[in-house]
């Protein structure tokens, strides 16, 4: 997956690339688990929808957070 990153953004150094493909890894599980709760949670979401935000799209937040966090390794002064 590190090579992928640097496919897409030949500037990632191997640390960088390493760090964007384990960090996906962290962000697939949690968003997951966020996007799909349990029947009750997202039955009071629904019927709230001051609480719609509770509940967003996994592709588009994981889409998103891709194309931001592995943009952001780019300005990382640490690396």
């Amino acid at each position: 997956m590190a090579g992928l990153f640097q496919q897409v953004l030949p500037e990632l150094s191997d640390q960088q690339a390493t760090e964007a493909a384990s960090m996906t890894i962290v962000l697939v599980g949690a968003l997951w688990t966020h996007t799909h709760p349990a029947p009750a949670v997202r039955a009071v979401c629904t019927a709230d929808p001051s609480l719609a935000f509770l509940l967003p799209s996994f592709t588009a937040t994981l889409e998103r957070s891709l194309t931001l966090f592995p943009a952001g390794l780019l300005f990382d002064s640490d690396r």
